[in-house]
């Protein structure tokens, strides 16, 4: 007994896997897709919800529904009365639209980086880093294609889309004008690598001399979030061996 309980005590405790790796074991690949159509149908439900009160009051005003039918001074009616209403609505809905864009390139972001963590840990994500100059998508991209052996093109998305959702999220993250005007408008970068970007107001004047207005649409996000969802599936693909 003596020595069996000497023993016991000399034996090592098997080590625990450190945080990054209990995150790798936990998120798997198959849980990966799990969990990025729950974070997609969250975005579409998100953007409906939130803007359906904005597109509702807009509707009213172009209506000239009660009570915006009446200038509340004077009693005539009067459509320039509520001016200040409609704009409050337009803003409102460039927000949910730079919001909800916003969180569809985080969660891109994070399933790449999930994804790399299930392949290859801390390592692959370093590789990822050093593999190119650019924003984090073009990492990625170069990555998959240098150390993978996985080429994006061959996945049918368009990569140009893809790029505009990165760029139009820092556009609305770092906008210089937000005391003076709510509107989003794209940045010179970006204005010049995508003079017509799919994010642009469609009642944009393309011959204006001021930087284009960004408007997210939900036929533009829909799209937006398929690009994403195809991409992911076929990256999940392209590695399941």
């Amino acid at each position: 007994m003596a020595t069996l309980v000497k023993r016991t005590r000399q034996t090592k405790t098997p080590k625990l896997p450190y945080a990054g790796q209990l995150e790798t074991i936990y998120h798997s690949r198959v849980d990966l897709l799990r969990f990025l159509d729950q974070r997609l149908r969250f975005v579409i439900y998100f953007y409906d919800t939130a803007m359906a009160p904005f597109e509702d009051l807009i509707d009213k005003i172009c209506r000239e529904d009660p009570p915006y039918d009446v200038d509340p001074k004077t009693g005539k009616r009067d459509p320039s009365a509520f001016q200040f209403e409609f704009s409050e609505a337009d803003d409102g809905r460039d927000l949910v639209g730079s919001a909800s864009l916003s969180y569809l390139e985080v969660v891109l972001h994070r399933f790449l980086e999930r994804w790399v963590l299930d392949l290859g840990g801390q390592y692959y994500l370093k590789k990822v880093t050093a593999s190119a100059k650019g924003n984090w998508l073009e990492r990625y991209r170069v990555f998959c294609l240098n150390v993978l052996q996985v080429d994006w093109a061959k996945s049918g998305v368009d990569l140009r889309l893809l790029e505009q959702i990165v760029l139009a999220r820092n556009d609305f993250h770092h906008a210089d004008n937000t005391l003076m005007t709510s509107f989003f408008f794209q940045s010179e970068y970006h204005a010049q690598k995508y003079p017509d970007s799919v994010f642009r107001h469609q009642l944009w004047n393309p011959d204006s001399k001021l930087r284009p207005r960004l408007m997210v649409t939900r036929d533009k996000l829909v799209e937006a979030v398929h690009s994403v969802r195809t991409l992911c599936e076929f990256l999940y693909h392209a590695r399941s061996g």
